[in-house]
């Protein structure tokens, strides 16, 4: 059963069509056209991956700059509101009845840095 002479033609023709095809495509006329839209391929997906990578930077750069400013923000805004509870404690008073639970600093931060606050200057004098 192994040297059924059937077996060998249907081997050599597998073979021969699939080399056939391959000699075919590479040697064919639209060989060229098919090389040069791979090369476009690749170079269209270079592209996109460029961009890719680039907007991938710009957002990544965005969130670190976000990040610094609204840090800087929280820094002036702890300053702004110990300065006016320092230098207005009257209104200060006023403003966080009027608030009630809508605060933006809880009574205990405050008060605690309004204490230190206070500490600090009745040391310096």
């Amino acid at each position: 059963m192994l040297h059924d002479p059937l077996l060998y033609v249907a081997i050599g023709i597998a073979v021969g069509g699939a080399a056939g095809a391959l000699f075919g495509r590479s040697l064919g006329p639209n060989a060229q056209d098919v090389r040069d839209a791979d090369r476009i391929a690749k170079q269209k997906r270079d592209e996109a991956d460029a961009v890719r990578r680039e907007v991938d930077s710009h957002f990544e750069q965005t969130a670190q700059i976000m990040g610094e400013v609204t840090k800087a923000y929280r820094r002036l805004y702890e300053h702004m509101a110990k300065s006016t509870q320092r230098l207005a404690p009257r209104r200060t008073e006023d403003l966080v009845k009027s608030l009630g639970d809508q605060r933006l600093l809880p009574r205990d931060i405050s008060n605690r840095e309004l204490r230190n606050d206070s500490s600090k200057r009745g040391r310096g004098r």
